[in-house]
């Protein structure tokens, strides 16, 4: 009697646990699954970042990034302050929140390096560059500005195809190596790469394609199988697949908006200029994205784009393919 009594209690308990799972819209019962938020680009428009920030509390991920330009003037203490408070729902869900640095960002009183307030492997002692790895998958949050400044010898010199990272002088040379060492590790270890920063080396905004940057990191990324890459810059939406890699500028967190230049989309692109966040689920080898956009003046949302990217095929042989 006892043992048929106990077990009609573990039903019950089970069937409740199940219940509630059902009734509560993004908690994610299965632990093969992990979602994350990724935005950026938020500067001036409180309203909208804050707005933005409700979205992406209420899908309950288990971090966020942001693709850099956190402020307007990385000198002014008062737009720090603003930022602080815009994100505070985050910090009180304890959510981790990993930033890319942004050309808005520079600057000697600069808050950035601050913001990384959660554990990360830290590519210099500023943590201008740095490394994540969240459930199976590694993160690189670069720093654009570096690199830009030499990217065009690092693109066409000695260091193109065999980094010497002994004669690595300047910051741009520095974390180039670092970069192709996270790569060459990952391979090794059999990780996915997902990089994250700032400036687009493929874009249709008002900024557009930062080609001398895309000449040094598309090449790379093709050589190391990276299948997906968040970037900033550009204050819209924008998803494009070049070789075999999804390239998604998601600028839209709260800085004024820019028009999408039409000219420069290829067949299968897709723009918005919207404030809006990106909701990625990782379930089984695929990265299943979500896009909403944050409406108006009020907390409604509605998905612009959805969209999957499998980690497990070899961007170089899919691009053949197509």
């Amino acid at each position: 009697m006892r043992r048929r009594k106990f077990h009609c209690l573990r039903l019950l308990v089970l069937c409740f646990a199940q219940l509630v799972n059902q009734q509560l819209p993004g908690v994610e019962s299965s632990p093969e699954k992990l979602r994350f938020v990724v935005y950026g680009d938020t500067r001036t428009n409180d309203k909208a970042h804050r707005r933005v920030v409700a979205a992406a509390v209420r899908q309950q991920p288990s971090f966020i990034l942001q693709t850099g330009d956190l402020v307007a003037n990385s000198s002014n203490a008062s737009q720090w302050a603003r930022f602080d408070s815009a994100i505070q729902p985050i910090r009180d869900q304890h959510i981790p929140y990993y930033p890319a640095k942004g050309n808005h960002d520079l600057g000697g009183k600069s808050r950035y390096a601050a913001e990384i307030l959660d554990p990360v492997q830290p590519g210099d002692d500023r943590k201008n560059y740095y490394r994540v790895d969240v459930g199976g998958l590694r993160f690189l949050s670069l720093d654009n500005e570096s690199l830009s400044k030499d990217a065009v010898a690092l693109s066409t010199g000695p260091f193109s195809q065999s980094a010497n990272c002994e004669d690595a002088k300047s910051a741009g040379v520095r974390q180039f190596c670092w970069l192709k060492e996270q790569l060459e590790q990952a391979r090794t270890e059999k990780i996915s790469v997902v990089p994250f920063f700032h400036r687009a080396i493929f874009s249709v905004g008002n900024h557009g394609s930062d080609i001398g940057l895309r000449n040094l990191l598309h090449p790379l990324f093709k050589r190391y199988g990276v299948r997906l890459v968040f970037q900033g810059h550009d204050h819209l939406y924008y998803r494009t697949i070049r070789d075999g890699i999804t390239y998604i500028v998601t600028g839209g967190g709260g800085a004024p908006l820019y028009a999408v230049r039409k000219e420069l989309m290829q067949k299968g692109d897709f723009a918005k200029s919207v404030h809006h966040l990106c909701v990625a689920e990782l379930s089984t080898g695929d990265i299943h994205i979500i896009v909403y956009e944050v409406k108006g003046k009020t907390d409604e949302v509605d998905a612009i784009d959805d969209f999957t990217v499998s980690l497990a095929a070899d961007p170089q042989k899919e691009a053949q393919d197509h």
